[in-house]
């Protein structure tokens, strides 16, 4: 329900839509989110790319900042932990929590 009223429509409107204008609905605003992401995605790296190394610039803006739907769904992102000890020396270094 909270849906309908984020793009606008009545809860009748809401309530006479078939399941297929709904999913076509629902994609066309999912596809409105996307480009208002890319767009900041866009602003953001033309913004930082004064700051880049020669090496970094030659990237494209999907390699330098990548967005979630973007990510292979099969590919392996490593995350590894830290120990407490580094996690303190981060909070040192960085000066979190003062």
């Amino acid at each position: 329900m909270a849906f309908a009223f984020e793009i606008g429509l009545s809860i009748k409107d809401y309530y006479d839509l078939t399941p297929k204008e709904f999913r076509s609905l629902a994609k066309g605003y999912d596809n409105r989110i996307k480009k208002m992401y890319e767009v900041a995605r866009f602003q953001s790296v033309v913004a930082i790319t004064p700051n880049l190394d020669k090496k970094e610039r030659k990237k494209s803006i999907s390699q330098i900042l990548p967005l979630n739907w973007e990510f292979e769904k099969n590919s392996e992102r490593k995350i590894t932990k830290i120990s407490n000890e580094e996690f303190q020396d981060l909070i040192q270094k960085f000066k979190f929590f003062n």
